[in-house]
Parts: structure tokens; sequence; C-alpha cells
């Protein structure tokens, strides 16, 4: 599996509020790591919402897994409340997911 240190930097993205700017970032991040198998997510210590996290984020965890999550996807200049939000929210999926086969 390759690396990629290609970074999404989130300070060029416009609007980190919404969850459909949370879908966008999303799609870009699996874009990366379909391509890569990993992505390093550069926040920029910007903020976030809770509903631009969950929708980026959350979907991306609950989706994977816990554990791929914190394989595929790499967090980097992260404040510590944003760093907090993201955890609450990629816990909070990953417990109300269902079993990852149910995705098979």
């Amino acid at each position: 599996m390759k690396t990629s240190n290609f970074k999404l930097n989130f300070s060029d993205m416009g609007g980190l509020t919404s969850r459909s700017e949370g879908a966008n970032a999303r799609d870009l991040i699996l874009d990366v790591i379909k391509k890569h198998g990993v992505v390093l997510v550069d926040i920029n210590n910007e903020k976030l919402t809770p509903s631009f996290a969950d929708e980026c984020f959350g979907v991306i965890a609950e989706s994977f897994g816990l554990e791929n999550f914190k394989k595929k996807v790499k967090l980097i200049n992260v404040t510590p409340n944003v760093s907090t939000l993201v955890k609450h929210v990629v816990i909070r999926r990953v417990q109300t997911a269902p079993p990852i086969s149910a995705y098979a």
C-alpha cells in the first residue's frame, strides 16, 4: 500500500461549517484513500463545526471502522478543541454503526 504525502489543506477549501461542505471534504479524502491508501489531512488549525466534522470524519469512520479509520486518515495541525470534536464524532458514529459485515 502506498502512503500519500498529498495533503488536503482545509484552509483552501472555503467553509468548514456545513454538512454539505463536510460531504465535499469527505469525497476528497476518499478519493485520496482510494488512490494511495492513506491520506494526510492538514487542518491548519482551522475551526470545524460538529456538523462538518460528523459528515466528513464521522461518516468515514462509520464505513471503515475505527481501526481502519485511524490507519487511513492522519490529521495534522489540529487544535485541541477540534481534536476532541473529531474524536467525539468518530466514536459516536462507530458505536452506533452496524457491524462492518453488514456492509458486505
